[in-house]
């Protein structure tokens, strides 16, 4: 079983912090950037020469901006999904956020549509809260959840293949009308 998702923890261009969790044969793996090398071409080299069946990006990066800036409210910057969910603004995130912007346009060229997600608070709506970023990732905390819905994971490397890990999940959970949108529609909403 191969499923037409991916999720994506978005890290800088070029410190190789960038990771994907894609699904093959019900087991739950990882691809990671490497140091020095574009993450958005790592991206766009997987999902064009790997994943051809994929159609849905979930991204940890924002991929819209506050209204305010389409002249709708006075908020330059946060969102009202930002403010709900307590989350970084797209505009302190700066060029990250327009990396994510662009990707997503480029992504939308070959028909793949992205989702933007939270991976902490997917991961806080699942299991009742989140991990902190300072303590070690526990896959222990996340083998029931996979267990229970026929799932298994491969050895987890590092935090960002975790937040990867969760960036999917809440492809899983859209997908089975489980998720939570949260934000406005017309300014950006955050799949959680």
């Amino acid at each position: 079983m191969k499923t037409n998702w991916i999720g994506i923890d978005y890290g800088s261009q070029k410190a190789g912090t960038t990771a994907i969790a894609f699904c093959e044969n019900r087991t739950i793996k990882f691809l990671q950037s490497t140091k020095g090398n574009s993450a958005d071409d790592f991206i766009l080299k997987v999902l064009n020469q790997q994943f051809s069946f994929i159609d849905t990006v979930f991204i940890d990066a924002p991929l819209s901006l506050p209204a305010a800036f389409y002249k709708k409210g006075e908020d330059f910057m946060y969102r009202k999904a930002d403010r709900a969910l307590s989350a970084m603004s797209p505009m302190f995130l700066g060029g990250l956020t327009a990396r994510a912007m662009r990707l997503a346009v480029e992504l939308g060229k070959i028909d793949i549509k992205c989702y933007e997600t939270y991976p902490s608070q997917v991961e806080k709506v699942v299991l009742g809260k989140a991990t902190p970023k300072k303590d070690k990732i526990q896959l222990n905390r996340i083998e029931g959840v996979l267990t229970s819905d026929g799932f298994s994971i491969e050895d987890c490397a590092n935090r960002h293949q975790y937040d990867a890990f969760w960036a999917w999940w809440s492809g899983f959970r859209r997908n089975q009308n489980k998720a939570n949108f949260i934000g406005d529609p017309d300014e950006g909403v955050i799949v959680i």
